[in-house]
């Protein structure tokens, strides 16, 4: 397929969180003929536990391990800049026009019309969202409400190891 990836940022930039994937989106990766190269740029931490904010105590431990011989594939984390300079590198920049926010979306018979904040707009005949929180693609697909908060938050820290003393789980 040739596709065109839209990102709102005017660059990409060493700086922001990390993504992770889990073995389906890894697998998607294997395919593109980037196993290595992800391994290479990714980590595989052997392990995921989410803890209570207030106690500390664990409420979801997952085994990366024993779900990549399940699943077929690892658990990968990646900073994001590594994962898109990796995504890059197989799609070649050509394949992304930075500084495009997208504000509408219109289906057309065969098509689907995108219209972003610098007045360009693009027609193509699929469109895959991944435009976050408020998303436009969504607002299209499963309608117009608002997201609904059910008492969660979840926060990233980065803290660094020789803090831990020996408490990973």
């Amino acid at each position: 397929f040739n596709c065109t990836v839209f990102e709102q940022a005017p660059e990409f930039l060493r700086l922001g969180a990390g993504i992770n994937f889990a073995p389906n989106g890894t697998r998607v990766f294997r395919a593109m003929g980037l196993g290595e190269e992800m391994l290479r740029v990714g980590v595989k931490p052997r392990l995921r536990s989410n803890r209570k904010w207030d106690t500390g105590e664990p409420f979801f431990k997952s085994d990366n391990i024993a779900n990549a011989e399940k699943y077929g594939s690892e658990y990968v984390a990646f900073h994001r800049a590594d994962l898109h300079n990796m995504l890059v590198g197989a799609a070649g920049l050509e394949t992304f026009q930075l500084g495009k926010r997208l504000t509408k979306l219109v289906p057309c018979d065969s098509s689907v019309e995108l219209y972003f904040s610098d007045g360009t707009s693009s027609a193509f005949d699929a469109v895959v969202g991944a435009d976050g929180l408020n998303s436009i693609v969504r607002q299209h697909t499963t309608g117009t409400d608002e997201p609904r908060y059910f008492g969660h938050v979840a926060y990233r820290a980065i803290v660094p190891t020789e803090k831990l003393k020996g408490k990973i789980e």
